[in-house]
């Protein structure tokens, strides 16, 4: 059978939380207010697709084009989650869908919310995008060297939004950057290489401008047909 190698196929949809994912309101309701990126607006690295999967009746209209598996992934967001390889058979329990998780973190350049609140551009989003990972180095460090040597160090207090990051980066886990015109492809890399990340580009219609750069970097890329 077919693989559908990026989807939402499997998950259950659910509302979003005011203000969007990862921007839970106050009480009450209403939009929170987003001052910077300590307040890690659209992220949601701990959310698995393996966790929301339940009944979606696009998947017995995947299963009868021959698609018989799917990596599926949560799409909200800039850090949208975590992505699992999921069986598409028919009459499956959740838990027995999943062939393995997590297989991916996806990660999105387009910011829900506006310029009313941060980042609010994509100059923003990038901006928020690298010092997201420049926490996730920070934390991984200092994590590490009170580990070493706890004396006289304060434990890093737990951060969900970072940890999740820590353990792709150090495990190898691909981080799935989107990617479509030449320029984006640039965009793309230059964060993979300016932190090492293991990654696969999603999109993909510009890949043919450059070639060779992701010929000498040896980076996936996935097609949309869209």
């Amino acid at each position: 059978g077919l693989i559908d190698a990026l989807t939402t196929v499997g998950q259950k949809r659910e509302e979003a939380a005011p203000g969007g994912p990862g921007m839970e309101g106050p009480p009450g309701g209403g939009r929170p207010e987003i001052r910077g990126p300590e307040d890690r607006p659209n992220t949601t690295t701990w959310l698995s697709a393996a966790d929301r999967l339940g009944d979606d009746k696009r998947v017995e209209k995947w299963r009868e084009t021959g698609f018989t598996a799917a990596v599926s992934a949560p799409d909200q967001g800039i850090f949208a989650g975590q992505a699992a390889l999921i069986n598409l058979g028919e009459g499956r329990d959740p838990r027995e869908q999943i062939v393995a998780t997590p297989v991916a973190q996806r990660v999105s350049f387009s910011s829900p919310g506006g310029f009313r609140s941060f980042p609010g551009s994509l100059m923003g989003t990038l901006a928020y995008i690298q010092q997201v990972f420049e926490d996730a180095k920070y934390y991984s460090s200092a994590g590490a060297a009170y580990v070493s040597n706890p004396n006289g160090r304060e434990r890093v207090t737990h951060d969900r939004s970072l940890e999740p990051l820590v353990s792709a980066i150090q495990s190898g886990t691909p981080f799935l950057l989107p990617a479509q015109l030449p320029r984006e492809f640039d965009r793309a890399l230059a964060i993979s290489d300016s932190y090492g990340l293991k990654t696969i580009l999603y999109g993909g219609h510009g890949a043919y401008d450059r070639l060779d750069r992701l010929e000498k970097s040896r980076t996936p890329v996935l097609i949309s047909l869209n």
